[in-house]
């Protein structure tokens, strides 16, 4: 079994999320068993999976995993089927909260998320403080209770199962500036044992491991989010191939490979490279150059994040001529390594002289910031009125029309692990324009055939080559033809070969010696 490690799945995922749904689709389709495991506590989860098409059966969960509830199916709570004792009654407080009421006096506080659904219900203590917090989960079951002292800090966190049991605790006290923090967590009644745990990591390696033997064991662990998994999987007791999946660049500055310190949790692998059995990165010049810098201490494996399906290379390709003239996208994070002001400045140098083009800009903020590039971009475009041409479309599930219809992309990141947008717009037909970072448009741009390649940060080059194309339908649409032409390069044949070769038949060599040692021991005992 394979497993791909992450931390969550967003209803608004993002693109390594998307590599991966789109690398466990590739693998169920040859029939190599694989699962996506995160390890967050996110209640509307499922729903998430539901709106983005992941089925359950292709995921778990490690708090679902403890809880029971992986293949639940429920419907969510409303303040109107919320369990009542006898004399209980609501009262509406506002339009997303109800108080329960018994003799007049208030028990508990209903708040609803914006669906109309149950959030979170308080209950009370007579002096209407609050003593613990219910939390239920988008299938309509309390998931989770948490317990208040006196000052309302939190001292304990239980995760339930569907009979309200506990199976999870988290244990908290103050530290110096009184501020609770959890100092344990105790699996309770796990298969008839209590496991405590000093942190959040050791909990999950505990769970890749029993996850790992409930699949017969001899598993391989690729780790996507390097922050949710290189501290465990390196913590598992159980026999794993384990690898590294890199989405980004490997050191500190991304700008300098050579000199810059590796990543921290990437230098987790490094440190203990004789648990590793690669890192995988998404371009061959990632893997040369990580290959350099630690002097192949751990094996690096270059395999494209992405591939083009066999249905979108069997699509007929767009007529040239009926995309919408002058249209250009962008599809990237609203966040400050894209460097969208860059060609939004461009696109305005264009427009000046090609009047009908327009810029896109397809993605969503960075809510850790509080959207602060995104409040930056939309200022610039506000005060320099340039909305009539330049919109902030939000994120979309599907892009596949936003490809269609558009003459040109765009990109002008600082550097970039692989961009999955580049390939999802040449696989439509779609010139890229980008600059020429680490890594990624060079491996998938053959310069003025399929796009053009622009010195980073050359603003006026970018503005120049924008122009250039647009002015030169003919020779756009012939662009547009290798666009197309060239994605076969990155078909899911393609790619699947090299998962075969790189990965899969070594995993399998491995196994059987892993095998036959245990054999050996068996025969010896």
């Amino acid at each position: 079994m394979y497993f791909f490690i992450t931390s969550k799945i967003d209803s608004l995922p993002s693109a390594i999320e998307l590599a991966m749904i789109q690398r466990q689709q590739l693998f169920t389709k040859h029939r190599v068993p694989s699962l996506i495991v995160t390890r967050n506590f996110v209640r509307d989860m499922h729903r998430n999976m539901h709106i983005i098409g992941l089925d359950d059966e292709f995921q778990v969960n490690m708090y679902d995993f403890f809880q029971g509830t992986t293949d639940y199916e429920g419907q969510p709570l409303t303040a109107a089927n919320y369990p009542r004792v006898n004399g209980e009654t609501l009262e509406l407080i506002s339009k997303n909260e109800f108080d329960v009421v018994q003799r007049d006096i208030r028990q508990k506080a209903i708040v609803l998320n914006g669906r109309g659904e149950v959030d979170y219900v308080d209950i009370l203590n007579p002096q209407g403080a609050v003593s613990r917090r219910d939390y239920y989960d988008t299938r309509g079951y309390l998931t989770v209770a948490q317990y208040f002292d006196v000052n309302q800090n939190i001292v304990l966190e239980q995760h339930l199962n569907l009979h309200g049991h506990p199976v999870l605790e988290t244990y908290f006290r103050p530290n110096a500036q009184n501020q609770p923090v959890a100092t344990h967590q105790r699996l309770v009644n796990y298969h008839g044992a209590d496991y405590e745990f000093e942190d959040w990591d050791q909990l999950t390696a505990f769970f890749l491991d029993e996850l790992n033997k409930e699949f017969g064991g001899h598993g391989t662990m690729i780790v996507d989010r390097s922050d949710a998994g290189m501290n465990p999987i390196v913590d598992m007791k159980t026999v794993a191939r384990k690898y590294e999946f890199l989405h980004s660049n490997f050191t500190l500055d991304p700008l300098d490979v050579v000199n810059s310190p590796i990543v921290p949790f990437t230098q987790i692998g490094l440190d203990h490279a004789d648990q590793m059995s690669g890192f995988i990165m998404s371009t061959q010049g990632e893997a040369d150059d990580m290959t350099n810098h630690i002097h192949n201490v751990v094996k690096t494996l270059a395999i494209p994040v992405g591939s083009v399906s066999d249905e979108q290379l069997a699509v007929k390709p767009v007529d040239f001529n009926l995309r919408t003239t002058g249209k250009i996208v962008a599809i990237a994070r609203l966040s400050e390594e894209k460097q969208l002001d860059q060609l939004i400045k461009a696109v305005a140098y264009v427009h000046e002289k090609v009047p009908e083009v327009t810029l896109d800009i397809y993605g969503y903020g960075d809510s850790w910031t509080g959207f602060k590039e995104e409040k930056r971009l939309r200022s610039l475009v506000n005060s320099q009125q340039w909305q009539t041409f330049i919109k902030f479309q939000g994120f979309k599930h599907d892009l596949a029309p936003i490809y269609n219809d558009a003459q040109l992309m765009v990109l002008t990141s600082r550097y970039e692990g692989f961009n999955l947008g580049i390939l999802e717009g040449l696989s439509h037909g779609v010139p890229v324009v980008a600059y020429d970072i680490k890594y990624g448009p060079s491996e998938m741009i053959t310069n003025d055939q399929n796009g053009c390649l622009v010195e980073p940060n050359n603003l006026v080059e970018l503005g120049r080559v924008i122009l250039r194309l647009l002015q030169n339908p003919t020779k756009l649409a012939q662009m547009s033809e290798s666009a197309y032409a060239n994605s076969a390069k990155f078909s899911e044949t393609m790619i699947w070969q090299k998962w075969n070769d790189l990965v899969i038949q070594p995993d399998i060599q491995a196994m059987r010696g892993e095998q036959a040692y245990d054999d050996q021991l068996g025969n010896i005992s």
